[in-house]
């Protein structure tokens, strides 16, 4: 008889501890899947914070059409597990420096960066140069350089170039070469010539130069 109930007693504890490695095996992937939503979370919260210093500074922020067309209620839901994107950034004529341009890598979506008329020189190209995603750049009405043509050069999937009224010559379209994506390119008023023209056009066939 004590023998019975030592067995009942195990078995009972041979229970506990099934329903032990069960909630071990459900607490374990309960933690798989909130270790990657809150780095979502931590991502999405720097994505805002750049995109409201972009709105102090004067500028625009433009979200993926794909998140915009959801209904209101469901981009609420949508924005808990997967963050709106931004997808262009614009600065148009405000007064940003070097100093003051938001640390945009943060904005992983973005495919279009307007700078025109700002103060940005060729200490930001750096940063711009990083943005691998970029698809149309406008830097026209800086102060860049060719010096800053060294970075734009490896945004490989570059397709406008807005660099009308700026400080670039023929020897810097010269890293422009690699950019097999770019369609447009606008060097008015630059200190581009028509030999540096026919050069980059000997390489990029497809692409149209406006001088």
């Amino acid at each position: 008889m004590i023998q019975d109930g030592w067995s009942a007693i195990a078995r009972i504890f041979d229970k506990k501890k099934s329903i032990c490695r069960k909630l071990m095996v459900v607490l374990v992937g309960i933690i798989a899947m909130m270790v990657p939503l809150l780095a979502i979370q931590r991502h999405a919260k720097r994505q805002e914070a750049c995109a409201d210093r972009v709105r102090e500074l004067g500028g625009t922020v433009f979200f993926h059409n794909s998140w915009m067309k959801m209904p209101a209620s469901l981009r609420r839901l949508s924005s808990a597990v997967v963050p709106r994107q931004v997808q262009a950034v614009s600065l148009v004529h405000c007064d940003v420096d070097d100093h003051d341009l938001p640390d945009l890598k943060n904005l992983t979506g973005l495919d279009s960066l307007i700078l025109r008329g700002t103060k940005v020189t060729d200490k930001s190209a750096p940063r711009i140069g990083g943005l691998g995603k970029l698809k149309h750049l406008d830097m026209s009405l800086t102060q860049v350089t060719d010096e800053s043509l060294v970075s734009i050069g490896r945004l490989t999937r570059l397709e406008t170039l807005m660099l009308t009224s700026t400080s670039i010559t023929d020897s810097g379209l010269d890293n422009l070469t690699g950019l097999r994506e770019l369609q447009f390119l606008s060097v008015m008023d630059t200190g581009v010539t028509d030999s540096g023209k026919d050069r980059i056009k000997a390489t990029l066939p497809k692409l149209h130069v406006v001088q």
